[in-house]
Order: structure tokens, then C-alpha cells, then sequence
């Protein structure tokens, strides 16, 4: 007689082996039957990160012989992401991989200056043997217009692009847009070299636009800014994320215009003040969840107080007035998880240590740093 139990039907196990990280477990997930070994080793060798020679070598064995069909499972077909450090001795096995295993939708490609002058076209090579990427990441050197000339033409299907201290002109950036027209996410950290062209490139291209990241890049202005603040490219953003940008009044124009926002950050916007503040809230009231906002001079506090529905609020100030702090704690009841960093709080007759326990008692997580009363 077969007795069912839910712990040997695979797509159950799947589903739990999906919130599982650690490779060592999905090994041994594997050894212990059929049923389990079927469930496991997509997760095993959907990123594979082999760490010593031994195990490297090993890995290349696998792949090869699963596209020989020498093996029980296509392994190789299981592998969708794959990190690329351009390394003389990491080049064999990154074009192995490129070879043996053709449905790799993510990659992650750093590389020291010196390396990547050394190897310009390994990246590119690499990237016209996989046509199903969908996420790309470049770090330093690796990141060039030779890199993205050759994203435009293979990666066709991309939904995320990060650009991380890269020398990329509004040229690369411009021809990604245009042929790529399915981007939802990107992230442009340190990228000195491109302008409010590229802003108004992602305005003019980027229809499906829902998480967007702009860090330390000194050539935005609020001119750039104001192309993004249109229905059109802010109707779906989902996570914004604003950091060290010499903008001002653009910031009014994005607040008005974002309407759907689960995740905000602000972070070191000299400009940014309670006003804008308060105008996002009032437009993503009910969807925001997560709401950053660090090192902003001009911000008092009260602002934040239209944010009625966030769970995760972290806030880093110079000071705060404890009234705002405590409007803060009353209008946005729905904190699960609280982070305040402040230099000095300007504090009423209550005393800080009895209100924190008095207003966060239904609060998950509370963390309280470098606060100093007057």
C-alpha cells in the first residue's frame, strides 16, 4: 500500500527550499532521494560558486558532462546566474560557463581597473553568448560603452541594470534605453561621466520603470530630475531611492508625480524639507511601507507624519524636535520596525526612556542610537 506524505511531492519542496540559501544545504537536500535530489538541484546550480580548485574543477566536470547528456539532470541548464570577475585565471571558466550553459539570465561582472584594461572584450564576449539575461550588473572598469553597445544588441529581454563607479557616457547608457525596452529596475551609483542625458533617456524609454536609484552622480540636476517627474515613467515605480544629488525644486515635481511607492529613500539631499516630504506621504499614503531618511538638514520631522501606513521607518538627523517626534509615533501607528539616530533631541518635561516605552510597546523592533538629550 503507498502511503502519500507532502514532504516527497516536489513542488511542495520546492517551495519550501525557496526561502533556503546556504549551497552546503541544497547538497545535501540532494543525497537524500529521488524526489528530493529532483527538488533540490535546480536551487544547487542556479548559482553555482565553486571556492576552491578542487571544487572548480569538479563544478567544469558536471557541466560538461550534463551537456553531453552524460548525466541523470541537465545541470547545466539549471544555471541562471553566474559572477564574472575578469581575472587571467578566472577567464577559462567564465567562457566554460558562457559555453556549457546557455540560460543564464543574471550576471555580475566586476573588475579592478587594471584587469578590465587588460581584458575589454571578455565581458563583451560573454555577453553575446547569453541571450536571456535579465539582470546585469557591472562594477569599475567592467563597465564601459563597449559593455553596454553590446547589451543593446544581445539583451533585449533586460529588466535590471546596475552601473556601480563605472566610466559609461550618456551614449552607452542612451543606446541601453532605447533598445532595451523592457527595463524595470536601475541603479546608477558614482557614475560620474554621464548627465541629464541619460535621465531624459530613461523619461523617453523606460514605460515599465519600477525601481530606481540614483547615488552620487554629480552631473544630475534638476533639469534631469524634472524628465523623470512624468506620469508616464513614475505611474508604476515602486522603490525610489534619491542619494548626495545636487537637485532642488525637482524634488516637488517627483513628489507630486509619484503616486505608488512601496520603498523611499532619501538620503544627504541638502535641498530636501518637510514640504517635500510631506507631499510624497500624501501621494503614497497607502502603499508606502519603507521610508529612509538620512542626513537631511532641512528636514525637521513633521513631514513624516503623513506617512500613516509605513512599517519601516529609519530616520538619521542632526536633531529633532520631541513634539514632532512624538507626532511622528502617533500618526504613523502601523511601525513594526523603528530606527532613530540623532545627534541632540530638544525634549519637553517627558522623559525620553518613559515615552519610548509608553508609545513602542507594540512595536517589533525598536533601535535607538546616539541619542542625547538636552
Amino acid at each position: 500500500m503507498y502511503f502519500y506524505h507532502p514532504l516527497t511531492h516536489v513542488y511542495i519542496l520546492q517551495q519550501v527550499f525557496y526561502y533556503l540559501e546556504t549551497q552546503k544545504d541544497f547538497y545535501n537536500f540532494t543525497l537524500v532521494n529521488y524526489k528530493w535530489n529532483l527538488a533540490a538541484s535546480p536551487f544547487l546550480y542556479r548559482a553555482p560558486k565553486p571556492l576552491t580548485s578542487k571544487a572548480v574543477e569538479k563544478c567544469k566536470q558536471t557541466l560538461m558532462h550534463a551537456k553531453e547528456k552524460k548525466t541523470l539532470h541537465q545541470y547545466n541548464e539549471m544555471v541562471r546566474e553566474w559572477i564574472i570577475e575578469l581575472k587571467i585565471r578566472d577567464a577559462e571558466r567564465d567562457l566554460l560557463i558562457a559555453d556549457y550553459c546557455p540560460y543564464v539570465e543574471k550576471i555580475s561582472c566586476s573588475s579592478e581597473v587594471k584587469n578590465g584594461n587588460k581584458h575589454p572584450m571578455l565581458a563583451i564576449r560573454l555577453i553575446k553568448s547569453w541571450k536571456h539575461l535579465k539582470s546585469i550588473s557591472l562594477y569599475h572598469s567592467s563597465g564601459c560603452d563597449a559593455t553596454l553597445e553590446s547589451i543593446s544588441i544581445n539583451c533585449k529581454a533586460l529588466e535590471e541594470l546596475i552601473l556601480v563607479n563605472c566610466k559609461v557616457t550618456d551614449y552607452g547608457l542612451g543606446e541601453v534605453m532605447k533598445a532595451c525596452k523592457v527595463i524595470k529596475k536601475i541603479r546608477l551609483v558614482q557614475c560620474t561621466e554621464i548627465t541629464d542625458e541619460s535621465l531624459v533617456a530613461i523619461s523617453k524609454s523606460c514605460r515599465h520603470l519600477t525601481h530606481l536609484e540614483l547615488k552620487d552622480c554629480k552631473n544630475f540636476t534638476d533639469k534631469g530630475i524634472y524628465t523623470l517627474s512624468n506620469p508616464t515613467t513614475t505611474r508604476k515605480l515602486r522603490m525610489l531611492s534619491l542619494e548626495s544629488l545636487n537637485i532642488k525644486d525637482s524634488l516637488f515635481a517627483l513628489a507630486e508625480h509619484t503616486k505608488v511607492l512601496q520603498e523611499l529613500s532619501l538620503k544627504k539631499l541638502e535641498n530636501l524639507n518637510d514640504e517635500i516630504i510631506s507631499i510624497f506621504g500624501r501621494n503614497s499614503s497607502k502603499t508606502l511601507k519603507q521610508l529612509r531618511v538620512y542626513s537631511c538638514r532641512k528636514v525637521k520631522g513633521w513631514g513624516i507624519k503623513e506617512f500613516v501606513g509605513v512599517e519601516d521607518l529609519s530616520l538619521l538627523m542632526d536633531y529633532i524636535n520631541f513634539k514632532e517626534f512624538e507626532g511622528i509615533c502617533e500618526y504613523c501607528s502601523a511601525i513594526e520596525i523603528f530606527t532613530l539616530d540623532v545627534r541632540r533631541i530638544i525634549e519637553t518635561d517627558q522623559t525620553l526612556l518613559f515615552f519610548v516605552e509608553e508609545i513602542f510597546q507594540k512595536i517589533t523592533v525598536v533601535y535607538l542610537k546616539d541619542v542625547v538629550r538636552n
